[in-house]
């Protein structure tokens, strides 16, 4: 298992050297959120289209 020290170090690798700090706040921001959509899906944390549908038409009635 590669902490997180490695996947920053390896998500910079991939990063030109001209990158600013702020595009590297954002690759690390973007990689933890598929890290946690992939944990939730492997965890059984989601629901199908049907069901995104019900909660959303529920908030946009008014």
């Amino acid at each position: 298992m590669n902490t997180a020290k490695d996947e920053v170090r390896r998500l910079l690798e991939d990063l030109p050297d001209s990158v600013s700090l702020t595009d590297i706040q954002y690759h690390i921001d973007v990689h933890q959120k598929i890290e946690r959509g992939l944990d939730d899906l492997s965890a059984g944390r989601t629901f199908t289209e049907q069901d995104f549908g019900k909660r959303m038409s529920k908030w946009l009635e008014t």
